[in-house]
């Protein structure tokens, strides 16, 4: 979980227990450490409950400094409290962060099983504070706490169950027809997905006899879990499932056609040299997001410069949709956006000198000895000992690799 998110979380967890008569009970603090152990380690575990704690003495303090004749009941000082927060979390955060922080708070209100009127009423301030659209918050009320699949919007519903649909039970449904679907060989139970359009979330459900992994830990059958972009659900004896397969399926009914990107033998040699990019064959589809990855210099810009048309092949073709981006640029044009790397760096200076300059300027409080320690071994760790003396150069006479 991104720290922006966490650190508002706790601050909301804390005006939660504030306004609370009874303070944060034995049962509320297992309850918050068991949601902290969910997303992190041991350690940071530790470092956010005292972070939580001593949160909740000042909100507590703040608390008492408030002229309670000022407000009508108890309803308007949590009222007062929480808004008074959000505002200022929300300056803070982007409209994908505070849509999360809005799931979170929902999931942790039910981590007992229950929601209090309390605590609807601080998910109600949250919701308007924030701009959470009412059709949103009312699909993931029926999702995260009563579990009512039926009555959220059907469009923002899939489930993914058993290639033999009778063996899913979720026939129970009336709305079974309506959601989309994924259907997996071997697969028992069913996972529902509710899908937020506004920002592109996921959240899933797991009701099944299987084990299955998320994030390197086992889903818990009937709890709500986020799925992030680029995270998969693992199991024994079932194919990965992919956040991409899920997200395109609603997302792709918006497009006539998909966009197929595929390139023929393709290979690229630089004049009078060996080195380029080596004979290749792929083929990807629209609703994936795919990552090139390799060290300082094996060709990845090289790659790139390729696939968007601005180099042309030494062999072999590239096509979308059956265009070739080189012979039929006019027809493909807008298709392709690129957003180049920008080298931030001083060309009249080596590779040591530019690691040196800027250790320079981060750790103003280390000797020279120090300095020239931490940039060898930043050297070491990213195998470019052996260009350490070689001048940057610059856009037009690169003398080593942007990468």
């Amino acid at each position: 979980m991104r720290e922006s998110v966490l650190l508002a979380l706790i601050h909301i967890f804390a005006i939660v227990s504030t306004v609370n008569p009874l303070g944060i009970t034995s049962r509320g603090k297992k309850i918050l450490r068991s949601y902290l152990r969910r997303y992190l380690n041991r350690e940071l575990e530790e470092e956010y409950y005292a972070l939580f704690e001593n949160n909740l003495e000042f909100y507590s303090n703040e608390l008492k400094s408030v002229d309670k004749s000022q407000l009508a009941d108890e309803d308007s000082l949590i009222s007062f409290q929480i808004t008074n927060i959000c505002r200022q979390i929300k300056k803070g955060l982007f409209i994908e962060e505070r849509m999360l922080v809005f799931l979170q708070l929902m999931e942790f209100a039910y981590e007992d099983g229950q929601v209090s009127e309390q605590e609807k009423t601080i998910i109600d301030i949250v919701v308007r504070t924030f701009n959470i659209p009412k059709k949103e918050y009312n699909n993931a009320a029926a999702f995260m706490v009563g579990r009512n699949f039926d009555d959220i919007a059907t469009d923002c519903v899939l489930i993914i169950e058993s290639d033999n649909p009778d063996l899913s039970g979720a026939g129970i449904y009336k709305n079974y027809e309506k959601w989309r679907h994924i259907r997996i060989k071997g697969f028992k139970g069913l996972i529902i997905v509710l899908y937020i359009e506004s920002t592109g979330t996921l959240l899933f459900t797991y009701d099944g006899p299987l084990t299955l992994y998320f994030k390197g830990r086992d889903i818990i059958a009937c709890r709500p879990y986020l799925l992030e972009r680029g995270v998969n659900i693992k199991g024994v004896g079932i194919d990965p499932i992919y956040y991409s397969r899920i997200y395109k399926k609603f997302v792709s009914r918006g497009f006539s056609d998909k966009v197929v990107f595929e390139g023929h033998d393709v290979e690229y040699l630089f004049k009078n040299s060996d080195n380029g990019v080596r004979k290749m064959n792929f083929r990807v589809e629209s609703g994936n997001l795919i990552g090139i990855m390799g060290g300082s210099g094996v060709g990845k810009s090289t790659l790139l410069n390729l696939l968007h048309g601005k180099w042309k092949p030494t062999t072999g073709n590239i096509y979308i949709n059956g265009y070739d981006i080189n012979a039929e640029s006019e027809e493909i044009k807008g298709l392709i956006g690129y957003v180049p790397q920008d080298d931030m760096l001083i060309e009249e200076l080596t590779v040591y000198q530019n690691l040196f300059y800027n250790a320079r300027l981060c750790f103003g409080d280390y000797t020279i000895e120090q300095i020239n320690n931490t940039v060898e071994k930043v050297l070491i760790d990213l195998d470019l000992l052996e260009i350490k003396d070689l001048q940057v150069g610059d856009v037009l006479n690169k003398k080593v690799s942007g990468g």
